[in-house]
C-alpha cells in the first residue's frame, strides 16, 4: 500500500486529489522555513492567548492578597496605636500620682537623635538627619522608626544589649568572655529572623545539648543556640533560677537564696521548688579539667530535685504560687 494514490487517467477525480496532496505535500517540503515560521506562529499565538487567560484569572487573586496585606497593615497599625495609647495612660497617671508635669514633645532633631541613639546604637549621620527634618509627612517619625529596625545597626546593637543583659558576667570574668561569640551569633540570628520575644524565650528555657557536647564541650553545636547563656551560669541551679526571674518574671529572688526573704514574702523553699526546674544539667566532675568550662556536660533527662543547703531537705520543680509541673507538663518539656 502506498501513501499516496498513483494518478490513473481512468480515474480522473482521483488523479486530481491525489496531484492536489502531491502539490501540498511538495510546498511544504520546499518552503521549511515558511512552515517553521507558522508553526513558531501559532505556538507564540496559543501560548499568548493562555497566559492572557491566567492573568485574567490570577488578577482577582492578586487583588484579594494585596487587599489582604493592606488590611494585615491597618490592623497592625491599630495594635500599635492601642498599644501606645496604653503605655501613655500607665505614664499619665504616675505622673498625674506624683504631681509632675511632662516634658515638653522633642523637637524632630532631638527625637531623631535619640531614637537612632536606642535603636541604631550610634548618633544618627549628618545626611540622614538632613534627610529627616526635610520630610514633611506627618508620620515620619513612624517610619523613621521602621527603617531603623529593618536596618542591620539595630540587629548588631540589641544582640550586644540582650547579650549584656543576660551574661553579665563577661564585664568581670574573662574565663566567660571566650563564651559570647557563639551566643551573640544566635541572638543576631534571632533578632535578623524577627522572632517573637516569648519564642527567644523558649528557645532558652526549653534548650538541649547536643549528644556531642556531653563527650566535648568545644565540640560545635548543631546550628547556633543559647547553650553560652547555661556555660556563663556554671550550670548551677541557683545562678539560673536567679538570672531567669530577674529577666522574664521581673522578679528578684535570689535574696531568698539561703534564707527567707527580708523585704518580701519568698521564702527559700520557693527559690529552690524554683531552681529545681535547671536541675538537670551538670558538669560531669572530671578532675583532670583545668577550668569548669572544659568539664564534659550531662544532661539529666526526667523529674529533677534538689536539696536545700544545710536543711537536708529534698524540692521538685515547683512554680511560684505553690503548684507543680503535671505529668503532661513533663512529657511535652522532655519532647
Amino acid at each position: 500500500m502506498r501513501a499516496f494514490p498513483v494518478p490513473s487517467p481512468a480515474n480522473p477525480h482521483r488523479d486530481t486529489r491525489c496531484a492536489g496532496a502531491f502539490s501540498v505535500r511538495r510546498r511544504w517540503q520546499v518552503r521549511p522555513l515558511t512552515r517553521s515560521l507558522l508553526i513558531a506562529g501559532l505556538v507564540v499565538v496559543g501560548w499568548a492567548s493562555a497566559h492572557q487567560a491566567v492573568v485574567r484569572a490570577d488578577e482577582p487573586a492578586r487583588t484579594s492578597a494585596a487587599t489582604s496585606t493592606a488590611a494585615r497593615v491597618e490592623a497592625l497599625d491599630a495594635r500599635v496605636a492601642a498599644l501606645a495609647a496604653e503605655i501613655d495612660r500607665f505614664l499619665d497617671a504616675r505622673l498625674t500620682e506624683e504631681q509632675v508635669t511632662a516634658a515638653p514633645l522633642a523637637d524632630d532633631a532631638e527625637f531623631f537623635r535619640r531614637v537612632s541613639l536606642d535603636v541604631a546604637g550610634r548618633v544618627p549621620r549628618v545626611a540622614a538627619l538632613r534627610e529627616f527634618l526635610a520630610d514633611t509627612r506627618p508620620d515620619k517619625r513612624r517610619r523613621a522608626v521602621d527603617e531603623l529596625l529593618d536596618g542591620p545597626a539595630y540587629v548588631a546593637h540589641f544582640a550586644r544589649v540582650w547579650r549584656g543583659v543576660m551574661i553579665p558576667e563577661a564585664d568581670s570574668n574573662p574565663e566567660v568572655r571566650f563564651l559570647l561569640p557563639p551566643f551573640e551569633a544566635w541572638l543576631r540570628r534571632r533578632l535578623l529572623d524577627n522572632v517573637a520575644y516569648d519564642v527567644l524565650v523558649r528557645e532558652i528555657l526549653e534548650m538541649t545539648v547536643d549528644p556531642r557536647q556531653a563527650a566535648n564541650p568545644f565540640e560545635p553545636q548543631v546550628g547556633l543556640n543559647a547553650l553560652s547563656y547555661y556555660q556563663a551560669k556554671q550550670l548551677k541551679p541557683e545562678n539560673l533560677a536567679a538570672s531567669t526571674a530577674r529577666m522574664f518574671l521581673g522578679v528578684r529572688i535570689e535574696c531568698a537564696q539561703c534564707h527567707d526573704h527580708p523585704f518580701d514574702d519568698w521564702k527559700q523553699e520557693q527559690f529552690w521548688g524554683y531552681a529545681a526546674f535547671f536541675a538537670g544539667l551538670k558538669r560531669d566532675g572530671n578532675p583532670d579539667a583545668g577550668m569548669m568550662q572544659i568539664n564534659a556536660i550531662e544532661e539529666a533527662l526526667g523529674p529533677t530535685q534538689l536539696e536545700i543547703p544545710l536543711k537536708g531537705k529534698s524540692v521538685t520543680p515547683t512554680y511560684f504560687d505553690g503548684s507543680q509541673p503535671t505529668r503532661s507538663e513533663e512529657h511535652t518539656s522532655e519532647l
